[in-house]
């Protein structure tokens, strides 16, 4: 790994130039390991030499004619892909069974993470691996094991920024699920969704405004509703748009989705218990089946 990021770069285009094997998605993917190489912080000590060498690996396969993705069942790999919404290189985590058959289709997980996170790191807690959680935005770009091996296919956006899964954030979730439905054989009827804190207000708004494309959702400790986590007293234009991205008033769509909630009766963050509390009156007032 001793070569710079510009030679490495450089050979990935060259592959491309040469009308390389591979598909152009593991090409795409290559160059996003070696953009978060590049973009890692000292204080992570040696993860950005670990990225870059793995970013290597996968080229010095594709110069070899062979897709290293295959070949990474049972494992947490990064894949990234192109964004119709910004220049820069999109990433996600995704686990893959390890005896996953191309001409069998799976069921897909979508895991939002909460903030201070990546979808790395929470890949691997979503997966079993636990760790010190005072220091836990310490380890974003640790290799993890799978302690678990699901027979579905689970995977962990990035995510873009603080924006808490709204806008970009929304759209880059969609286009994740798109972007693993290309390279992977998904069951469109079997796509769920989760997320925990932020990604809880994610998985609400995302699971909401989309419910056609889950077959369950799995809100967990976040907020139902913009209106009630931003608080005091929106004028009409600030309601308009808060209701567009809030579960609480776009529950009626979700009826024939399986659209699952909790949350810890002791939470002190933002995203209080008693947020669940309203939309358990508001499911009753609606008749809907049972969710929280």
């Amino acid at each position: 790994s001793a070569q710079s990021f510009d030679d490495l770069h450089g050979r990935v285009e060259a592959a491309r130039a040469d009308g390389s094997a591979v598909p152009e998605a593991t090409l795409t993917s290559i160059e996003y390991l070696l953009d978060v190489s590049e973009r890692i912080e000292p204080r992570f000590g040696p993860a950005s030499e670990v990225w870059k060498a793995r970013a290597l690996r996968f080229l010095e396969s594709v110069e070899s004619g062979r897709d290293p993705y295959p070949e990474g069942r049972g494992q947490i790999l990064n894949r990234g892909y192109r964004a119709s919404f910004t220049p820069t290189r999109q990433g996600y985590a995704i686990y893959i069974p390890p005896d996953y058959d191309p001409s069998r289709s799976y069921p897909l997980m979508i895991m939002l993470h909460g903030g201070s996170s990546n979808g790395n790191l929470f890949l691997g807690v979503v997966l079993g691996n636990n760790m010190d959680w005072l220091r836990y935005n310490l380890f974003l770009y640790d290799d993890f094991t799978p302690r678990w091996s699901p027979d579905w296919i689970v995977v962990a956006p990035d995510g873009v920024g603080q924006v808490l899964w709204r806008w970009m954030g929304e759209q880059d979730v969609l286009e994740v699920i798109d972007d693993v439905q290309r390279n992977y054989n998904v069951d469109p009827n079997r796509v769920a969704l989760g997320g925990l804190s932020n990604g809880g207000m994610g998985a609400y708004s995302i699971g909401a405004r989309h419910a056609w494309r889950f077959s369950v959702v799995q809100a967990m400790a976040g907020a139902p509703s913009w209106i009630q986590y931003v608080g005091g007293r929106p004028n009409d234009d600030e309601m308009t748009a808060l209701t567009r991205y809030s579960a609480m008033e776009l529950m009626e769509g979700t009826e024939n989705t399986d659209f699952r909630y909790y949350h810890g009766t002791q939470d002190p963050g933002p995203m209080r218990p008693a947020f669940t509390r309203e939309l358990d009156e508001r499911v009753a007032q609606l008749e809907l089946s049972a969710r929280g």
